[in-house]
């Protein structure tokens, strides 16, 4: 039972603790990562379709985001174990696209 979700649990909890880092990091060297975001049909706002799932405005905004990762993506492990990587990939750079589009 523990190994089984440990399995279901381990990639939402990374994601979320490498979103945590890098708002950590900026907070800590007093970085702007604002520049790095999408910004919408531009050509270096290209770059943020890689970078933007990373950058949140503050750690209200940033714990907002963790606990539905942590959760849903727990729940889409679950549910779709063997697709669950591959189906994010397309989501995190299919939604970046749009946004980008919008």
């Amino acid at each position: 039972m523990k190994k089984g979700l440990l399995k279901i649990i381990k990639f939402p909890t990374i994601f979320v603790l490498v979103i945590w880092i890098v708002k950590i990091l900026e907070y800590y060297f007093d970085l702007n990562l604002y520049k790095f975001g999408v910004f919408p049909r531009e050509i270096m706002g290209l770059r943020g379709i890689l970078f933007t799932p990373f950058i949140h405005n503050d750690f209200t905004h940033l714990l907002n985001n963790s606990i539905p990762i942590l959760v849903l993506g727990s729940l889409f492990v679950f549910f779709y174990r063997n697709l669950s990587f591959e189906i994010f990939m397309w989501l995190f750079v299919v939604s970046g696209i749009l946004l980008w589009g919008i």
